[in-house]
């Protein structure tokens, strides 16, 4: 399944990029897109199929 998680801070998705890497998980660091959020910021796109904890 294809998730887009929206963080408030460029340090918070950097961390969340790395615990992805660490975990195998497939992330990909993009901008907020319009139709989720009209604020400057930055989201992340993950491909996952298991339980997020």
């Amino acid at each position: 399944m294809e998730y887009v998680v929206l963080f408030f801070t460029h340090s918070g998705a950097i961390k969340f990029q790395r615990k992805c890497k660490k975990d195998d998980i497939d992330c990909e660091l993009m901008p907020v897109p319009r139709r989720l959020s009209s604020n400057c910021s930055i989201s992340a796109k993950i491909e996952f199929d298991g339980i997020i904890d």
